[in-house]
């Protein structure tokens, strides 16, 4: 079955982008609610941000990530018009056309295939000459939300967007199995984003909790615009010299697990967040950006 032939390709364009569209204000959506009414009240979150964010704040991640899935729609209508004359798509209708067990495996390959672009393609990004343009809308939200997920500039969407794209031309893929990881992809994306802590540090030091990133993690990234590149995972991080910990809130705004974790190892390589005195991100930026920049030409960044 080719939906592209039995559809159209206006047909088949305008439910990708509902299916973009819909499952990025479920996933924010609940992930939202779920930090405001239900995690908050039962489980006493720890908030990475000294007050909570705005209409102002989220609309405009809203905006950005609503403009970020009319870009991701640009390869797909590449693949289904050019990509098909070239041949180059190596997507298949029939399920049996390749064994079950590919069809898992093509999963978990997809699964480190992103983390890996992700991250290559993200820490490129944080070049000086590059930032700007590609890099600079999603940093504006220095504290995010789970409605940040999506929030790009039209270039860093663009590139983004080309992840399935790379990985159909290269490994055999069947039709269902973009769609099933984007939930996924976009759960975990969500759940980097929550801005609060789910979990005790005492938790996060643990298998498999210490395999993965967490909001702890990329809060600590959108805080310090730089380190802890990644998407899922902390394995290029780590042995890229990139980690630079987990967030750590100040200890007013600390409750729920601050009392578990009081008793962990004070060596812990978190860093504390100072929220009375804080540089603008811009600041931030200037003082990383020659860091990178001679981390980049050495191979490795020094994690702070």
């Amino acid at each position: 079955m080719d939906l592209v032939a039995e559809w159209g390709i206006t047909r088949f364009m305008l439910t990708q982008w509902a299916m973009n569209t819909t499952r990025y204000f479920l996933a924010a959506g609940l992930g939202w609610l779920a930090i405001q009414w239900v995690f908050k009240r039962y489980l006493n979150l720890r908030r990475h941000s000294p007050k909570p964010q705005g209409f102002k704040e989220i609309s405009r991640e809203i905006a950005h990530s609503l403009k970020s899935g009319i870009i991701f729609l640009i390869p797909t209508l590449a693949l289904v018009t050019v990509g098909k004359e070239l041949a180059i798509s190596k997507i298949y209708w029939d399920i049996h056309q390749h064994s079950y067990f590919w069809f898992a495996s093509s999963f978990v390959i997809l699964f480190f295939w992103h983390d890996t672009w992700f991250y290559w393609t993200h820490r490129l990004m944080h070049h000086p000459k590059l930032y700007k343009n590609f890099h600079s809308i999603h940093h504006q939200s220095v504290y995010p939300t789970p409605w940040a997920a999506l929030s790009f500039n039209v270039a860093e969407a663009f590139v983004e967007s080309f992840i399935f794209i790379s990985a159909i031309m290269i490994f055999p893929m069947h039709w269902s199995i973009p769609p099933l990881f984007n939930m996924l992809s976009i759960l975990l994306n969500i759940h980097g984003h929550l801005g609060h802590d789910i979990f005790s540090r005492e938790t996060l030091n643990k298998v498999p909790f210490k395999w993965f990133n967490h909001p702890s993690t990329h809060g600590q990234h959108h805080l310090k615009h730089r380190g802890n590149y990644s998407l899922y995972l902390v394995f290029w991080d780590k042995v890229m010299n990139t980690w630079i910990g987990h967030i750590k809130v100040s200890s007013h705004l600390a409750s729920g697990h601050e009392t578990r974790d009081r008793n962990q190892n004070q060596t812990d390589t978190t860093l504390n967040v100072d929220i009375n005195v804080r540089t603008s991100p811009d600041h931030h930026q200037a003082q990383d950006d020659h860091a990178d920049t001679k981390n980049l030409r050495l191979g490795t960044d020094h994690a702070a």
